[in-house]
């Protein structure tokens, strides 16, 4: 009876260490992750708002707006730095865009009518900069000979390659060569005419928030050629701008939900005992 009796603290003493070993497990974990880079699952993202453009010479531009807010791939590192976006294609997107072309110097063309897109974007951060491929679906329609009500033929423009790369080729009454190119925040140039982009970000904390909100503007140069003397060569410029913005609750907000936790778990071991 006395083994037995003597047995009982002790068990008690090795349970109450048990114990006291895994709250110190417990809480080593919660601390780290209250520390944890915002790369966190926790993190959530929204797209909104942005629109796609495509600008012909000095034309007016071809644009397609973002109608609602989108959820994103989104990736950040440690100091909060977009690494990755990735989103769906037909985010933006626009039908029957007639811009009226009246310049007699380019002649047979006499207007356009365009039905633009997006395809799936893979944007990431390399060397520094920001960009990546996102090519164009979708028709632009050359009317010739006549306004696009009455044109005497039409020329489908390829624009597949816009803002991914390659060449596209397109022949009748005019013959065209399109060149694409991946997008980029930085400079894009076709001949000496020259776009840049940009992707600058802030941070702000409240109520246990932080927020992330990054303005992206990408740009990717379209080479167009054709064997019309005066525009042998059109600069085309593709224009894309968005606003990223993720949140996550503060590391620490976490580290003090842990702190909280083994002091909790700490009181009721101290009752037990």
């Amino acid at each position: 009876m006395r083994s037995l009796f003597l047995s009982t603290p002790v068990r008690g003493s090795a349970t109450c260490a048990s114990r006291g070993l895994t709250l110190a497990v417990l809480g080593s974990m919660l601390f780290a992750f209250g520390v944890a880079t915002p790369s966190r699952a926790d993190i959530t993202s929204s797209m909104f708002p942005g629109a796609l453009q495509t600008v012909i010479n000095n034309l007016d531009p071809i644009s397609a707006t973002l109608a609602s807010p989108v959820v994103p791939t989104v990736s950040r590192d440690g100091t909060n730095q977009l690494t990755q976006i990735d989103f769906d294609a037909n985010v933006f997107a626009a039908t029957q865009i007639f811009v009226p072309v009246t310049d007699p110097g380019v002649f047979p063309i006499a207007g356009i009518v365009a039905t633009i897109a997006n395809n799936v974007a893979d944007f990431a951060r390399a060397n520094g900069a920001f960009g990546g491929q996102m090519p164009l679906i979708g028709v632009n329609k050359v009317c010739l000979f006549g306004t696009c009500s009455a044109a005497v033929s039409n020329l489908s423009v390829p624009i597949s390659v816009v803002g991914k790369g390659g060449n596209a080729f397109a022949t009748a009454a005019v013959n065209l060569t399109v060149v694409g190119a991946p997008w980029t925040q930085g400079t894009a140039a076709v001949g000496a005419i020259t776009q840049k982009g940009n992707a600058g970000g802030v941070t702000q904390m409240a109520a246990g928030i932080s927020t992330f909100t990054n303005e992206i503007e990408l740009v990717t140069p379209i080479f167009v050629s054709t064997n019309i003397g005066a525009s042998a060569v059109v600069p085309v410029f593709g224009g894309l701008n968005f606003t990223i913005t993720s949140t996550a609750p503060e590391p620490g907000t976490i580290a003090a939900f842990g702190a909280a936790l083994v002091t909790l778990v700490g009181v009721g071991l101290a009752r037990r005992r």
